[in-house]
């Protein structure tokens, strides 16, 4: 028996709230982007995703010291007492 086949039996013996919920769950993982007054699918080949990285460029600046504490948040994740 597969893994889909075990699920669909769980699911058809399941209550009709039960099943609602797990219809939730499988709907919000489908990722869905509001583009304007419209919300669409996911869908690769819609989407323009070749100018993302990047946008930020001369509008988000990193501060002149921004590693200073590295090694000081290193030794907090490590549990080194200072």
């Amino acid at each position: 028996m597969t893994v889909q086949q075990q699920v669909c039996n769980r699911i058809i013996n399941m209550s009709d709230e039960g099943a609602a919920f797990i219809n939730q769950v499988i709907n919000n993982m489908n990722p869905v982007f509001l583009m304007g007054e419209t919300a669409i699918e996911y869908d690769k080949t819609r989407i323009d995703v070749s100018k993302r990285i990047g946008i930020g460029k001369n509008i988000i600046e990193d501060p002149e010291n921004f590693d200073k504490w590295n090694d000081e948040i290193a030794d907090l994740f490590e549990g080194v007492t200072i």
